[in-house]
């Protein structure tokens, strides 16, 4: 079976300092933060029980490589350590395809990713390196990639521990993506990288870079969260540059033009959004005064309404109208005393000079003294006729003189009757002495 082959890339030129960077990974590797790293103990070649270069070790580096793919090399190990204790001379092709079924294998290897196709895979594998590779794995490329869930990763690295055969790189997660970050490749695959970093890698390094790269990935340059800080190459590496001003941006205040600008832009972005609030809410408020305040230039009683001077004639008060009772009764009351005085004094004064009183002479006096009276109201108009206003004052002040216990009921009756009667029309003097002589005279 002949497989065709990926169309290489565009050619690749070789970056200026890769042998620098290249020399400061191996010492992070060897005696920094990254020796000791997971791959140097359960690393695919670190994963086989058998004696070396026998058909066993062989397979067992295989079946190793299968069940790394998108799992870590501790659980890797795990599984392998299941498997070789299964039977007494550890994995082998024979066991794999008589003594073992589908089921049990991949009880065997749950741990792992994507156990049950990888089980499927092994037993399909076991069973064709037994028909036709004698219970051995295949020496060439083509052979290794013909094998089920067997890729190109996987055949370069078997062929270069199994085989001792270095024919080109083992491209895996790590490899791809720290050669992106150093800027050594530019791809999207790890089939892309691996065809990229072979045009211009001197090819003594391609057994070595694989497990060189996969120990850094596993300590220093992690896919999440990179230990940026501490890497001997940071300032040689674009994403190592990139992180530590972002780093230093967040932790210490410093010149703007040295800012990545994806570090600051949610920042001004949040500020630029609470000025530009602040800012709408002094020009709300300020439009809001103006507005308010020339309405009260215009009219300011619609804001402060001045209280209403003005009386209303006949709105008095109730007690205004008790106390103008009081005073008229008081008037009144005065007024019939004077005339009662000016009686009594005309009377005592006739009886001491022996004479008998003249009732004519009386009602003259008497007369006399209310003739001032009649020429005051002759003067300002008698009231022949009452009208309307006058009759309800006089009804109020009745109702309000009855509901004071100081006035009594006799001085009501008056006052009512002082309103609702007419007045005689005015009598002339001449007219009463007339009507004086006509009248018989006493004997």
């Amino acid at each position: 079976m002949i497989l065709s082959s990926p169309s290489p890339p565009p050619a690749v030129v070789e970056p200026t300092n890769w042998r620098a960077v290249y020399q400061g990974i191996e010492s992070m590797r060897r005696d920094g933060i990254a020796s000791n790293a997971p791959v140097d103990t359960m690393g695919c070649e670190r994963l086989s029980v058998s004696e070396v270069d026998s058909p066993n070790f062989r397979f067992q580096t295989l079946v190793g490589l299968m069940l790394s793919a998108q799992t870590k090399d501790a659980v890797t190990a795990a599984a392998m350590k299941n498997l070789n204790a299964r039977w007494s001379d550890g994995l082998t092709v024979h066991h794999i395809v008589h003594d073992i079924d589908e089921a049990e294998l991949d009880k065997l290897i749950s741990q792992v990713g994507f156990h049950q196709r990888k089980a499927n895979y092994i037993k399909r594998t076991a069973a064709i390196l037994e028909r036709d590779y004698g219970g051995d794995i295949p020496n060439t490329l083509q052979g290794l990639m013909s094998l089920p869930g067997v890729g190109p990763k996987m055949s370069y690295l078997a062929l270069q521990v199994a085989w001792r055969q270095t024919l080109g790189i083992g491209v895996d997660t790590h490899v791809h993506r720290i050669t992106n970050r150093l800027g050594w490749v530019h791809t999207t695959t790890p089939e892309k990288t691996r065809m990229a970093l072979e045009q211009w890698l001197p090819k003594e390094y391609w057994g070595k870079i694989n497990i060189l790269l996969v120990g850094f990935g596993q300590k220093v340059c992690l896919p999440v969260g990179p230990k940026c800080s501490v890497c001997r190459v940071n300032s040689a590496c674009p994403e190592g540059r990139r992180v530590l001003r972002v780093s230093l941006a967040s932790s210490t205040n410093i010149t703007l033009c040295r800012l990545d600008v994806r570090a600051i832009a949610y920042p001004v972005a949040c500020l630029t959004g609470e000025y530009l609030a602040l800012v709408g809410c002094i020009c709300c408020t300020a439009f809001s005064f103006l507005f308010f305040f020339s309405q009260y230039v215009k009219s300011p009683d619609k804001f402060f309404p001045l209280p209403d001077t003005n009386v209303t004639l006949g709105d008095e008060h109730p007690d205004d109208v008790k106390v103008k009772v009081k005073v008229e009764e008081k008037e009144m009351s005065e007024g019939e005393s004077e005339m009662s005085s000016a009686a009594a004094a005309a009377a005592v004064a006739v009886k001491e000079e022996g004479k008998e009183a003249d009732p004519q002479f009386m009602k003259q006096e008497t007369h006399v003294k209310q003739e001032p009276m009649q020429a005051d109201e002759e003067t300002s108009g008698h009231r022949e006729v009452l009208s309307a206003p006058s009759i309800s004052s006089a009804l109020s002040s009745t109702d309000a003189a009855v509901t004071s216990p100081s006035v009594s009921m006799a001085s009501v009756t008056r006052s009512s009757k002082q309103f609702l009667t007419p007045s005689p029309p005015p009598v002339s003097a001449s007219a009463h002495m007339h009507a004086s002589e006509s009248s018989p005279h006493p004997s």
